[in-house]
């Protein structure tokens, strides 16, 4: 998903993207599939034109994401 987001803001295009996903398969019974979603929605109308990635209840810019081995994104700012 990182890379896919390098590869939009690459292009510059002047709109809004987030890119966001499930670590359970949507079909399954306990996936956050729907909440990441709905979490998206709701976090469109406070973003500027850019390029994000939400995941794990949070929304990170494309140029401060990162995924870690256990299959959750943070903040490069963050990393220890």
């Amino acid at each position: 998903m990182k890379e896919t987001a390098e590869h939009k803001a690459d292009r510059k295009i002047n709109k809004m993207i987030v890119l966001t996903g499930s670590f359970i398969l949507g079909s399954s019974r306990n996936t956050d599939a729907p909440f990441n979603l709905g979490y998206v929605i709701d976090a469109l109308q406070f973003l500027k034109p850019d390029v994000y990635v939400a995941m794990n209840n949070r929304i990170f810019h494309w140029s401060n994401a990162t995924n870690l081995k256990t299959n959750k994104f943070e903040r490069k700012d963050e990393k220890q």
